[in-house]
């Protein structure tokens, strides 16, 4: 899977990668306090997961990975999640992490599925509800990572069950 287009006179493309390409990015922009192995995600292997990045001028821009997953606190076994989405600074604002949400989406829906959720930190809420996410749960702290807030994503419509 390639997706190639001008980014602000760049060319950016999405391709997938391993997980273990997807390390460095989770590290350095979601997690420095850890350690390059504390980095990895359960499931990062599974046969279903795939992990994708951008790169800009060959150089690896955002990585994020999706996991088949159910909804928290719900019986939804058919639903997918978003994990480890990371874009570099020097990227951000440009698209990049829109492109590459897209192409996830595009993924999700292409097995079947119209349920992509994800914990979003504080600061990406506003980022997610502009491609339509929808806050599910109330702010709480998770795993490392700070204040984040369960957000879902159903085929384009608003999910309003809380979780």
């Amino acid at each position: 899977m390639t997706d190639t287009r001008s980014v602000s006179g760049d060319p950016i493309s999405i391709r997938i990668i391993s997980a273990e390409d997807t390390l460095p990015l989770r590290r350095s922009v979601l997690r420095p306090h850890l350690s390059h192995d504390e980095c990895r995600h359960d499931g990062d292997t599974d046969d279903d997961t795939r992990h994708f990045g951008a790169f800009r001028s060959g150089d690896l821009v955002a990585v994020a990975s999706v996991f088949r997953q159910p909804l928290p606190g719900t019986a939804t076994a058919d639903a997918w999640r978003l994990r480890g989405m990371a874009v570099q600074q020097d990227a951000r604002s440009l698209g990049t992490g829109d492109r590459l949400l897209r192409t996830i989406i595009t993924h999700v829906d292409s097995h079947g599925c119209n349920l992509l959720w994800c914990y979003a930190r504080t600061s990406a809420v506003g980022f997610y509800e502009r491609r339509l996410f929808v806050k599910n749960s109330d702010e709480f702290d998770f795993d490392h990572v700070g204040p984040v807030v369960l957000m879902c994503r159903r085929d384009g419509n608003i999910v309003t069950d809380q979780a």
